[in-house]
């Protein structure tokens, strides 16, 4: 080929290809440590979860500088190529990670009641086009009704989804979005999962939160609460089951999720509060107090940034505030049926955290709790639609099915770890509202918006 430019164009190859080395290498091999860490999380999400465009990428960057000329200089030549070749085996390889998670997915629930379908739970939610694209774009039969009241802050709103065929009183998915407790939004977080269980004929109601730094640990939990209420009171006039819900989150949502399942809410709660019948964690934040024991070295870290920008001065200086708080220290023989997803490259939450938790889960005895460890996986793996987000989309799926079958939580005595008596009895009358047409329901939700604004913040 002839060099039509000179050294030039290789050079900028080079450095995107440095760029790509660079990315994939972090993915594969996260940093632990310092500033490594720090950049662990963006590179490696973004590199190992589209590997496979990063290879299209990588050798349409060759195919270019082969048309273009390559550059004159022997070494600049050798370097592109090697970078070249080691991007392209680094990403064939993440590329293989995203290929057998459907295997990991069905070996980690091997001999578990847990059915997990072989069909990619995207085919179902997501026709035509929109599986050209890597992040999950609303199917055309979503419905949605946005933006309703739970608590007069602008931030306390819920959404509820569903399609037009949706039976009256279907099963509930309550999902709670992750961000730090800083960050995020219900319109954002959990798409793939959403969209199937909307496809399932499940409800799903996904709700904001108030966030940190300017509203402290525990208004995050007193909003949960707020938001299971509005589910025990109203869920059955939309067409949902107050009697079936499983509420679920990823990373701060996970460990609000985990926390309300295994606690009721409570010390926060103001109400008796609902029960559910399981609970999904994907990557939450199960330890909240900085173990060194449970986050291998990374506890120290994990408290200052708690102290600092989430929880309030009263909770940093009352231990029994910090276990209420954590996951791991509320576990109890009357937890719900349970299921926990983790990657092994995680680099905001440490996979022994995880694993810890669930070792101490099953320690009680109890049956009904199911962990998936995906392989070679960074923190928030679910925003990209891929082989990976679907097979774990499917687990949970099957989770959410499961409880189903399994009774109201024995339909009495789950005491929420010995609280008060009465935990998980709803409010008189709820599951006896009359089913209302979902078509109504705007107008309905503005008597409710109205009720709710004259409610104190919580």
């Amino acid at each position: 080929m002839v060099n039509r430019k000179g050294a030039g164009v290789g050079v900028v190859v080079g450095v995107v290809e440095v760029l790509l080395a660079l990315a994939a290498t972090t993915a594969l091999w996260p940093g632990r440590r310092g500033w490594r860490k720090a950049l662990s999380f963006p590179l490696g999400l973004i590199a190992g979860e589209v590997p496979l465009l990063a290879l299209v990428f990588d050798v349409a960057l060759v195919g270019f500088l082969r048309w273009w000329g390559w550059p004159a200089t022997p070494f600049l030549q050798w370097l592109v190529a090697i970078l070249a070749a080691a991007v392209a085996l680094e990403n064939a390889y993440l590329v293989g990670i995203h290929l057998s998670a459907e295997r990991v997915v069905r070996r980690a629930l091997e001999g578990t009641p847990l059915d997990v379908e072989r069909t990619p739970a995207d085919r179902r939610t997501t026709p035509g086009w929109r599986r050209l694209v890597p992040v999950a774009l609303h199917p055309p039969w979503l419905q949605i009704t946005s933006d309703i009241a739970y608590g007069p802050d602008p931030r306390q709103r819920l959404d509820v989804w569903r399609r037009s065929r949706t039976p009256q009183r279907a099963p509930v998915l309550v999902y709670l979005h992750g961000g730090a407790w800083m960050v995020g939004d219900k319109r954002e977080q959990g798409r793939p999962l959403l969209h199937e269980m909307v496809g399932r004929d499940w409800l799903v109601v996904t709700a904001n939160y108030r966030l940190a730094p300017d509203h402290r640990w525990p208004a995050q939990m007193e909003d949960v609460n707020a938001v299971m209420e509005w589910v025990s009171r109203f869920v059955a006039v939309v067409g949902g089951d107050p009697e079936r819900v499983v509420v679920a989150g990823d990373s701060a949502g996970g460990q609000m999720a985990m926390l309300y399942a295994l606690s009721g809410g409570r010390p926060w709660a103001a109400r008796t509060p609902l029960v559910v019948r399981g609970v999904i964690s994907l990557y939450g934040v199960l330890e909240m107090t900085g173990d060194e024991s449970v986050w291998r070295g990374w506890g120290a870290g994990i408290r200052r940034f708690l102290d600092g920008m989430v929880f309030s001065p009263e909770v940093v200086a009352d231990q029994s505030a910090l276990a209420a708080a954590s996951p791991l220290d509320r576990l109890h023989l009357g937890s719900p049926p349970m299921l926990v997803v983790q990657g092994t490259h995680d680099t905001l939450v440490h996979v022994e955290v995880a694993r810890h938790f669930v070792t101490r889960a099953r320690a009680l005895g109890l049956t009904e709790v199911y962990y998936v460890e995906m392989p070679v996986t960074q923190h928030a793996f679910d925003i990209v639609r891929s082989p990976r987000t679907s097979s774990v989309v499917r687990a949970s799926a099957a989770f959410c099915e499961r409880t189903l079958t399994l009774g109201r939580e024995s339909d009495a005595h789950h005491d929420l770890g010995g609280l008060d008596e009465g935990v998980g009895e709803h409010d008189p009358g709820v599951g006896q509202v009359p089913p209302t047409p979902f078509e109504s329901f705007q107008k309905l939700s503005g008597s409710l918006d109205d009720e709710f604004e004259d409610r104190t913040a919580l």
